[in-house]
């Protein structure tokens, strides 16, 4: 008596949808990451940019005004997150030559990643007065 192949067996059923599952759940792996890394990437251009409107404010100031700035923290909240978002303010004294001082100013926003990818934006710039 011959038997003839009509179908599959259940073994070759289960085994084809075992490596289907592996391969769909490593490109979901990838899209993931993909999309992590992409909410990252928006979230550092806007703590970019909060850092330079405030890198552009401190650049017009008085000298007295901005060494009063030192130590500043300052609310950053373009990217709507659970936990704050705090930037900072470092001004310092780097070299004295006679009465001209020249500081280093920088601005940063740094967050740690507890809710979405970690993400931060330093700007650092010098000013002599």
């Amino acid at each position: 008596m011959f038997m003839s192949k009509k179908g599959h067996t259940l073994i070759e059923c289960a085994l084809a949808l075992g490596i289907l599952s592996v391969v769909l759940t490593g490109a979901l792996g990838v899209f993931y990451r993909g999309a992590l890394s992409d909410q990252s990437n928006q979230h550092e251009i806007m703590a970019m940019k909060a850092c330079q409107e405030v890198m552009e404010q401190l650049a017009v100031m008085p000298i007295n005004d901005l060494l009063a700035q030192n130590g500043v923290q300052f609310d950053f909240t373009a990217v709507k997150l659970d936990t704050p978002r705090i930037g900072s303010i470092q001004v310092t004294t780097i070299s004295m030559s006679g009465t001209n001082k020249v500081y280093e100013i920088v601005v940063s926003v740094i967050h740690d990643g507890s809710e979405y990818a970690p993400f931060s934006a330093i700007l650092t710039t010098r000013r002599s007065g």
